[in-house]
């Protein structure tokens, strides 16, 4: 895991966000994929289940309209599938708290938001934090992959983070403006 802080021909990368951050992002590309892939197979069983059915309309036979009846059964068999694996609802559960982390972790960066350069523990305020906007998505079925692991929003700062905070106001400025905004 690099450290440096990002400079002139420095890059910023996910390594430098929260550890929960790089797990959701992965889990939500995953299901994404997952997701993607059903919906295409089942696009494709759909596009053949209609072509026998044109067949057998055409040539007034029974095996393509057979062969198509089993297609559009095999369709509704993968959308039942894809809807049990809940592979969407889970990208999106882990697209929105690993974009609620980033977010987070920014604002604490920059002393931005609650984060401001007065607060007596930006640290404990950023882990409270944390475990509470988490609290809110277990609510709408997001499953937490940390099994007791920094189960209280602790850890989550990484020393990039506490570096680029540890900044004069121009730096952390030109950091977020450089590898946030133009992102």
């Amino acid at each position: 895991m690099r450290v440096g802080i990002p400079g002139p021909g420095v890059t910023w990368n996910d390594d430098d966000l929260p550890p929960l951050f790089r797990v959701n992002d992965q889990l939500a590309i995953t299901h994404q994929s997952e997701s993607f892939r059903a919906v295409r197979a089942q696009l494709i069983v759909l596009l053949a289940a209609t072509t026998s059915a044109m067949l057998a309309e055409r040539l007034g036979s029974h095996v393509p309209a057979l062969l198509a009846a089993l297609l559009y059964a095999l369709t509704i068999g993968i959308g039942l599938r894809t809807t049990r694996r809940r592979a969407r609802a889970r990208w999106q559960a882990h697209r929105a708290v690993a974009e609620l982390l980033k977010s987070l972790a920014w604002q604490y960066m920059v002393h931005g938001g609650i984060f401001h350069s007065q607060v007596a523990n930006a640290d404990a305020l950023f882990a409270e934090r944390v475990e509470e906007r988490l609290r809110e998505m277990r609510k709408v079925g997001w499953e937490d992959s940390r099994n007791g692991v920094h189960a209280r929003g602790e850890g989550q700062i990484t020393p990039a983070m506490r570096q680029v905070r540890a900044k004069a106001f121009s730096v952390r400025r030109d950091i977020y403006l450089r590898e946030r905004l133009l992102e």
